[in-house]
């Protein structure tokens, strides 16, 4: 298969999501995620489906947290909502990323002991 643009690779990462939910559908519990992100490296570099805003949205929510410091001025409900969507999905996706090393380290133990 040839990729001609990034909307062909969207159009297997659409095509992949499709799969996942419908095995879920069916009793299976995959995580959307985790499902794609395992495919990605099959059919396109990670880096090519990222857009700038993604990065300065992950670089933000990363200085945000180390600092203590709100993203925007003021309490939550003065958030901007497409802010406080990003907020979630991106921690979501941290606390992911996080969870899974730390399985993988208990199984290292538990595989040494």
């Amino acid at each position: 298969m040839v990729f001609k643009n990034k909307e062909d690779v969207w159009s297997i990462i659409d095509k992949l999501l499709e799969e996942v939910r419908n095995h879920n559908l069916n009793g299976h519990d995959f995580d959307e995620a985790s499902s794609i992100v395992s495919q990605l490296n099959f059919f396109c570099c990670p880096n090519c489906i990222i857009r700038k805003q993604d990065k300065r949205d992950i670089q933000r929510f990363i200085y945000c947290q180390e600092a203590n410091i709100p993203a925007y001025p003021g309490d939550y409900t003065q958030h901007p909502a497409r802010w406080v969507d990003r907020f979630f999905i991106i921690n979501h996706a941290m606390k992911k990323k996080i969870q899974i090393k730390v399985d993988k380290e208990k199984k290292v133990i538990s595989n040494g002991k």
